[in-house]
């Protein structure tokens, strides 16, 4: 069996974002041979909306709370959940973050998932080679701290170059690597106290999963816009929009608010030079806008 996994609860904007996100999927892969499986606080929400095939369960804020661990890391829970969830199933999994959308069919990604290829949302950098501060501060830490042993039961964690960093708003894997998410969540456990790092579980999971091969990307058919969070007010007022409509009309009409096509502009103006920034901002009168759309 194939499993796509998402987690959502506490704010309103992610259940639109997952919403949006089971709509491309279900728009790319009509054959829907995959089982979505969404952990929430509101249940009520998805079964407005989506078939009785997908799993639904319950979370609530004390065991998001528990997840959380002793270091009170958001991110944990990301793990916890995925653990809960593949102790329980066999098969061939792929857990996304809420803020992503299908762009292709992804038979063949869950194809290379049951011949034991990893996979990730897409390349970011080599730890050591990177200027990004946040990610500086972890390579700074292992070049200080060789091979840190955090627990007398493991392997000592040995960093060295090169070390690839992906981003984990999508991670694929089957059942044989279930283990490995113990090791994640030890390492998570031990580095976030001495880190306070918000990329700390991302880490955990390229150190695990890069020491087995070097892991697979699937930007191509799932693109995540994490940066983006000017799409959640295009989102909100799309579903109020489409308040009546069932799911398959809402899939005549998510064409409308694309986030790859509404964020190019975004980009464009990330790129621009300081000085072409400060003219974009005296002759049009604002930095940046998200470009038009019609609901």
């Amino acid at each position: 069996m194939n499993y796509i996994i998402y987690q959502v609860h506490g704010n309103p904007d992610n259940y639109n974002e997952a919403l949006y996100s089971i709509l491309s999927y279900y728009k790319f892969n009509i054959d829907n041979r995959n089982t979505i499986v969404i952990y929430t606080d509101d249940k009520h929400f998805f079964k407005k909306y989506l078939p009785s095939d997908v799993i639904l369960v319950d979370i609530n804020s004390e065991k998001i709370k528990e997840w959380r661990g002793k270091i009170d890391f958001v991110h944990r829970v990301k793990i916890k959940i995925i653990q809960d969830f593949t102790s329980k199933y066999n098969g061939n999994f792929l857990y996304l973050d809420s803020d992503t959308c299908f762009t292709y069919n992804i038979t063949s990604i869950f194809d290379s998932i049951e011949n034991d290829v990893l996979f990730f949302d897409k390349y970011e950098c080599d730890l050591f080679e990177s200027k990004i501060r946040i990610v500086k501060r972890i390579a700074k830490f292992f070049k200080r701290n060789k091979l840190q042993k955090f627990s007398s039961d493991v392997i000592p964690v040995d960093v060295t170059k090169p070390f690839y960093l992906f981003n984990a708003g999508v991670i694929g894997f089957n059942s044989k690597y279930t283990l490995l998410l113990t090791e994640v969540e030890s390492l998570t456990d031990f580095l976030y106290p001495k880190l306070k790092s918000h990329i700390t579980e991302q880490f955990a999971f390229c150190y695990y999963f890069q020491r087995i091969q070097k892991p697979n990307v699937t930007d191509e058919k799932i693109y995540h816009y994490w940066d983006f969070k000017e799409f959640r007010p295009v989102l909100k007022a799309f579903f109020n929009f489409n308040a009546t409509k069932n799911l398959s009309e809402l899939l005549f009409e998510i064409h409308k608010i694309d986030p790859k096509i509404l964020c190019k502009d975004k980009a464009d103006y990330r790129k621009m030079t300081f000085f072409q920034k400060i003219i974009k901002r005296i002759t049009k009168g604002k930095k940046w806008e998200i470009a038009p759309y019609n609901l």
